[in-house]
């Protein structure tokens, strides 16, 4: 597996963790009683999500495999439309956050519902679809090169430990939902 693809998936476990708290609170009645962490998970998806992982992919991914493969560039155009939808559920969902608190609370879940479904799809297609397509064109030159932008990119617009950061905070966000232990033996 290509080091480029690797380091997305891994992202995509981080994600998944805090979707599957979103999809408790929003499914189970329990926005009440998690009203905070369901704020924290929205800015969490909205910063480490998409305005990290998605622009990941589309500013050093996705350009490389388009050039490298029609099959490839038609793929990406979807991802990328996958990824605009993500960005209409979290903005539907920010506009009833308002200081810190959820006033529309019904939007919230609706949203949220909607998010996790559209998410949790997308990874799916990605990882069983896409990521191979990608595994089979990319070069290890170009493998090479794509992981070298995702760390400037970190550098250049967050820092160094920016992603040990949200994997505390993620399983923070899963300790308060799910308690702790949920995933047992990952740390």
């Amino acid at each position: 597996m290509r080091v480029s693809i690797t380091l997305l998936q891994y992202e995509h476990g981080v994600i998944r963790q805090v979707l599957d708290c979103l999809k408790e609170i929003v499914e189970n009645d329990v926005l009440d009683e998690y009203e905070l962490v369901a704020v924290d998970i929205h800015d969490f998806l909205s910063e480490f999500m998409d305005g990290f992982h998605h622009r990941k992919e589309e500013g050093f991914m996705f350009p490389q495999v388009s050039k490298n493969a029609d099959e490839a560039a038609r793929l990406v155009d979807s991802l990328i439309k996958d990824h605009e939808i993500a960005r209409t559920f979290l903005a539907e969902m920010g506009q009833t956050i308002i200081d810190g608190s959820i006033s529309k609370k019904s939007s919230f879940i609706k949203s949220g519902k909607g998010l996790v479904r559209h998410v949790t799809d997308h990874i799916q297609e990605e990882e069983e679809e896409a990521f191979s397509i990608f595994e089979d064109i990319i070069t290890v030159e170009e493998d090479i090169a794509i992981y070298t932008e995702y760390e400037k990119f970190v550098l250049a617009e967050f820092d160094g430990d920016f992603m040990r950061r949200n994997e505390d905070r993620a399983f923070k966000i899963e300790n308060e939902v799910l308690g702790p232990g949920y995933y047992e033996g990952i740390t």
